[in-house]
């Protein structure tokens, strides 16, 4: 297959498929062809990125461990690992640490 960007990638559904290993975000039927590992991985960051609290209802039904995805779920700044807003929805209460991406708009006070 060809992927939006002009890469070829190989593109056979099942259990095993890379796709499957990351947040099912993204709709087939939202894509009129498959993305390739990069693309959807971008697109998948994106949509974590830009998601509310409200909106997390429709993603209840993902199992709650899986293995955490370098750029979706965290990122390293300067040797510390920084949760992001996907992470802390999907992990499903606040912790009240004041983390960065805390989505339920709690703020420690210094």
């Amino acid at each position: 297959m060809v992927c939006k960007c002009g890469a070829e990638f190989d593109c056979q559904p099942s259990l095993q498929c890379w796709c499957n290993q990351l947040p099912p975000f993204l709709s087939t039927k939202d894509q009129s062809t498959c993305l390739c590992q990069t693309c959807l991985f971008n697109a998948i960051k994106e949509a974590a990125a830009s998601i509310s609290v409200e909106q997390v209802e429709a993603f209840r039904h993902l199992p709650k461990k899986y293995t955490l995805i370098d750029g979706i779920d965290y990122y390293e700044e300067n040797g510390f690992f920084v949760f992001t807003k996907w992470y802390h929805i999907r992990r499903g209460y606040c912790c009240k640490s004041g983390c960065r991406h805390c989505p339920y708009g709690y703020v420690k006070n210094a």
